[in-house]
């Protein structure tokens, strides 16, 4: 059975470029719930709700260091105090190792595979810079959803990831 590994999703911003330096990431739907109880339904004693508003979060967990090809705290900070929705796709990166290969970041950083995941607008609305006296330094960005999150056309599946692996590697194959 194959499995997704967690290095291979991603979030991606607005230009489909990645954070630098992720170590975790974190996509979170959520549905609030407004009560229908009634005396007519239960007699008091059991609450039913239907459900109201969907909302939606993305988190990203980062070291700190020379960005190079990903967004870096600095950037994100301009990012915020802009106060404008950007584009957000959590979703599968376009580059995968075959099994057991190891590979570095991409010149210009991940991008994310077409047409897998999940993309939406989002507000980037907490930012924390962590700096522990002799760890790595790190940071940690949250981005609310404004409006809908959209399933693009793939879902994150197991047969995606495969397709991507064996891509990745034909076309390391064609141009060796």
């Amino acid at each position: 059975m194959s499995f997704i590994k967690g290095e291979s999703l991603m979030v991606f911003l607005e230009s489909g470029k990645s954070i630098a330096f992720s170590t975790s990431h974190t996509l979170n739907v959520n549905a609030e719930v407004t009560s229908t109880a009634t005396k007519d339904n239960g007699g008091g004693e059991w609450q039913t709700n239907e459900i109201s508003l969907l909302s939606w979060e993305a988190t990203t967990e980062n070291l700190c260091g020379d960005p190079r090809n990903g967004y870096s705290y600095d950037e994100l900070y301009d990012l915020l105090i802009k106060k404008e929705p950007i584009k957000l796709v959590f979703g599968l990166k376009s580059t995968l190792p075959a099994k057991g290969e190891y590979y570095e970041v991409p010149e210009g950083g991940w991008k994310p595979k077409d047409k897998s995941g999940y993309e939406g607008m989002a507000l980037l609305t907490a930012l924390s810079l962590n700096a522990a006296c002799g760890e790595h330094a790190t940071f940690t960005a949250t981005f609310t959803g404004t409006g809908a999150l959209k399933k693009l056309n793939t879902t994150v599946s197991v047969m995606s990831l495969n397709e991507t692996a064996s891509t990745t590697k034909a076309s390391s194959i064609a141009k060796a």
